[in-house]
């Protein structure tokens, strides 16, 4: 986790509430309105930014996922847009899973690099960021 969290840039950790991450004040929240059909009514991300509380309010989905764990592409080009996080020349998700960072960085005209150990998931993220921006 180090390599996440270390060298000045700003970092978002998913799931940095079950982890022993550096004392933050700013934490993101997804606030997911559906209730019932998913683990948890929240998810939170540490992050290393000197902000508040920031919370997205957003559904988990709106089509069939590739990858259990799969965030809404909103969610994340949100992310890639708070003020502080727009200074970053790269964004790296060393856990990528089906490229919604990457797709999210590509909309959004910005360099990202993803990582992933499984190469269905590559597969699947490498056919997303084919994919032509249309708006």
């Amino acid at each position: 986790m180090d390599l996440v969290v270390s060298g000045g840039n700003q970092s978002i950790v998913w799931g940095g509430n079950y982890f022993e991450l550096a004392p933050s004040r700013c934490w993101l929240v997804w606030n997911k309105p559906e209730r019932g059909f998913t683990l948890a009514e929240a998810e939170l991300a540490w992050t290393n930014a000197d902000s508040v509380v920031r919370v997205f309010d957003g559904n988990r989905h709106d089509t069939t996922t590739d990858h259990p764990t799969e965030k809404p592409l909103r969610l994340f080009k949100w992310c890639a847009s708070l003020p502080w996080s727009r200074s970053a020349t790269t964004i790296l998700d060393p856990f990528c899973g089906s490229g919604t960072t990457l797709r999210a960085a590509k909309d959004l005209g910005r360099k990202a690099i993803g990582i992933e150990i499984e190469e269905r998931y590559c597969e699947i993220a490498a056919k997303r960021c084919r994919q032509e921006v249309l708006f």
